[in-house]
This record gives C-alpha cells, sequence and structure tokens, in this order.
C-alpha cells in the first residue's frame, strides 16, 4: 500500500511538472526539432538546386530542339515555295496559251509570277 502510494504521488508530481522541467535542464527535445528543421529545409534547399538544374539543362535541350525544327521549316517552306513558283509558271503558261492560242514567252511568264509572288 505504501509503495502504491509512492508510485501515485511520483506520477502526479511528473504530471505537473513540465517537460523542459522534467529533463533535468537539459533541452534535448527542443533542440532536436530545431536540427530536423534545419535538416528539412537543408534538404528541401538541395532539391530546389537539382529541380533548377535539371530544368535548365531541359530547357538548354529542347531550345536546341526547336533551333533545328525552325531550320528544318524554313528549308522545307523555301522548297515548297519553289515547287509552288514553278507550278503557277506552267499553271499561267497553259492558261495564256488556252486564251489566246499562242504560248507565250517563259521570261514574260516567270517575271509576270515573281512580281505576283513579291506581293
Amino acid at each position: 500500500m505504501f509503495r502504491r502510494r509512492n508510485m501515485a504521488a511520483a506520477f502526479r508530481r511528473s504530471r505537473r511538472t513540465p517537460l523542459r522541467r522534467s529533463c533535468s535542464g537539459s533541452r534535448w527535445p527542443f533542440d532536436a526539432r530545431g536540427r530536423a528543421q534545419a535538416l528539412a529545409n537543408e534538404t528541401r534547399e538541395r532539391e530546389a538546386k537539382a529541380a533548377e538544374s535539371a530544368r535548365k539543362a531541359l530547357d538548354a535541350k529542347l531550345n536546341a530542339q526547336i533551333g533545328e525544327a525552325e531550320k528544318t521549316i524554313a528549308t522545307r517552306r523555301s522548297a515548297a515555295m519553289t515547287n509552288v513558283q514553278s507550278i503557277a509558271i506552267d499553271a499561267a503558261a497553259a492558261i495564256v496559251e488556252r486564251l489566246t492560242g499562242s504560248a507565250p514567252a517563259s521570261r514574260e511568264v516567270e517575271a509576270a509570277v515573281a512580281d505576283v509572288l513579291k506581293r
């Protein structure tokens, strides 16, 4: 019975003393929280830097691919315009021949088509 009373009293005392005092003056729970927070912040910063460098590398790779694609588009566009011009010259010559009955000079047709395409 005496032992039970001492245990109950010790329990009541421990409930009344805050955690800081019960650790005999050390601040270990609070220091651990601060260290954990610092570790979390360092990890977050390290991961943010890694993500930023990965993003920059991906941006550089994509910009290079975009540049190559733009060059290909420009090449194909100029080839298509050359084909359009030759088709327009042939069509204009055929129309003039059909309307007048005689074939026009190819230089005149080329000059007329080039003039129209410049507009």
